[in-house]
């Protein structure tokens, strides 16, 4: 994947690559290049390339897969030297953003039309406006009140989290009273979490949106069924949910050293930092699974 920032950026040009075989995903920062006839100045001999200025494309960036317009050809930097190969494509996005792609591939450039499907989705569900428009047709409209979010959690681990939600320090969590705390496995803990009420208004909203047949997508790149709660208007709700509850247990058990507990159940716990003293943002969803569809 790759992005630069917005024309006239003043930010050196970087790049940092990561391998994953059998692609190669780029992640570059860039100033932008002068643009002139839409082509940038190449000492090195021009390829033949799959698309030409103006054509539409999808982008395959570090946020996925994103449409934009070929804005120059055979891409260079001021800054590069001159034995270095220019890029197939300059790109601006939709959003905004300026671009570049390393290769003329099709990994990382496909024409508009060849976004992947769930991609089609997505923008089918971005199109209709969905967030707005379900949460009036919805099955428990109280779900959708971020007001109500305190109601889904058992009350035990709202009393273990009372005195971190006062000063946002993840040691001031109780550990002792954490209702039904196990380590599961090194490095997993359980706990008892959610009211069932809460549970199964939640998987009956979410069949109540599937029969509508509104727009869906897959809810990740594992399963092809199921719903993302975030697009039907929940976003709000499991917001509330992670700025009040779950960033406390994630900073308590995978976030700075001084936090985490060292042993559970009277075993080395074996819990790691995973950045959990900063989570801030989440993808929501629920998977469904019949014999017809995903098994696993």
């Amino acid at each position: 994947s790759f992005r630069a920032p917005t024309i006239g950026s003043a930010k050196p040009s970087r790049a940092l690559w990561r391998r994953s075989t059998p692609l190669i995903f780029a992640l570059f920062a860039c100033t932008q290049a002068a643009a002139g006839d839409g082509e940038g100045s190449c000492p090195s001999p021009k390829m033949t390339l799959r698309f030409k200025v103006g054509d539409r494309i999808a982008a395959n960036t570090s946020a996925g897969w994103q449409l934009g317009t070929v804005v120059a050809l055979h891409y260079r930097e001021p800054d590069w030297p001159e034995d270095r190969k220019s890029a197939p494509y300059q790109i601006e996005l939709d959003e905004g953003d300026m671009i570049y792609a390393p290769e003329d591939s099709p990994e990382l450039v496909r024409a508009e039309d060849q976004i992947p499907w769930h991609k089609k989705q997505q923008r089918a569900m971005a199109t209709a406006n969905v967030a707005q428009i379900y949460p009036a047709k919805a099955k428990h409209p109280d779900l959708f009140q971020p007001d109500n979010v305190d109601s889904w959690f058992v009350p035990a681990l709202r009393e273990a989290l009372s005195e971190w939600q006062y000063t946002g320090d993840p040691k001031k969590i109780d550990i002792a009273k954490i209702p039904g705390l196990r380590l599961e496995a090194p490095g997993v803990v359980s706990f008892e979490c959610l009211q069932p009420e809460f549970c199964d208004k939640l998987l009956e909203e979410a069949k109540h949106y599937s029969d509508t047949g509104m727009p869906q997508r897959a809810p990740n790149s594992m399963n092809n069924y199921g719903v993302v709660l975030n697009e039907i208007g929940l976003r709000p709700s499991f917001q509330r949910m992670l700025d009040g509850y779950m960033a406390g247990m994630a900073g308590l058990f995978f976030g700075e050293d001084d936090a985490r507990p060292a042993t559970l159940d009277g075993k080395p716990a074996d819990l790691e930092n995973w950045g959990g003293a900063t989570v801030s943002d989440h993808h929501t969803f629920i998977v469904r699974y019949r014999p017809d569809e995903d098994r696993h």
